[in-house]
Order: structure tokens, then C-alpha cells, then sequence
């Protein structure tokens, strides 16, 4: 079997699981698909952990925020801009 033959398989599998996931509803987010959700970067949603704007969990190493957590990040941002993050 071939590098090829295996990143397909990989593929299928991440398919199948992510359609019989659909319906089950998050939990968490890791910071990359928190980063993502709410247009940011990795590194500003690490910035505001360190910050504790964010309060994660972890398993491990992994940093996950619970989806309040993440709401309530959100909701809390200003609504002006206050300069750069510091």
C-alpha cells in the first residue's frame, strides 16, 4: 500500500465519521477552530488565554473551550476598538 492508497483512506474515514457526527452537537472548540469561527488567529486566541480572557480546559496538552466559554469571549469583546492587544 502507497502513501497514496493511505492519505485516501485517511479521507474516507474523516468523512464518514464527520457525516455521522452531523447532528451531535459541540462541546468544545480547539483553539484553531475557535481561531477560525470568530476570524481570528491562532496566536490572538493564545494571546487572550494567556490574557485570561479565555479559560480553556485541557486534555493533556490540548487546550478546548467549551462552547459558554466561547460565547462568553465573544459577548464580552468591546464594541470599540481600544488599540492594540496587549
Amino acid at each position: 500500500m502507497t502513501d497514496v492508497d493511505l492519505e485516501r483512506i485517511r479521507s474516507v474515514v474523516r468523512e464518514e465519521i464527520a457525516e455521522s457526527m452531523k447532528g451531535v452537537p459541540r462541546l468544545a472548540f480547539t483553539v484553531a477552530e475557535l481561531a477560525y469561527s470568530v476570524g481570528l488567529s491562532d496566536s490572538r486566541i493564545y494571546r487572550h488565554i494567556d490574557r485570561r480572557d479565555i479559560t480553556p480546559v485541557y486534555s493533556g496538552t490540548k487546550a478546548l473551550i467549551p462552547v459558554e466559554e466561547a460565547l462568553r469571549f465573544v459577548r464580552d469583546l468591546p464594541d470599540e476598538n481600544y488599540g492594540p492587544l496587549r
